[in-house]
């Protein structure tokens, strides 16, 4: 009677969206899962980038920091 949720960020929107979107969608992904689980990741991970363009770095890094903010009262 339980589930976890994992990979519920599309990889493709951490190499092309701009941070705003990331953030929205790292939000929407959180209060989805609020009263389950929740493994918040990406579809994919950067085996494809092994030199990641500077915007993927530096959404990496919002959803990090996005996944802190929403998630910190997360139960």
């Amino acid at each position: 009677n339980r589930m976890c949720l994992e990979g519920n960020l599309e990889a493709d929107d951490l190499y092309r969206a701009p941070a705003h979107r990331i953030r929205e969608l790292v939000a929407r992904a959180v209060e989805e899962a609020r009263g389950g689980g929740l493994i918040l990741c990406p579809s994919s991970g950067l085996m494809e980038w092994p030199y990641p363009l500077d915007r993927v770095v530096e959404n990496y890094l919002t959803y990090i920091d996005a996944a802190l903010e929403y998630g910190k009262d997360f139960h």
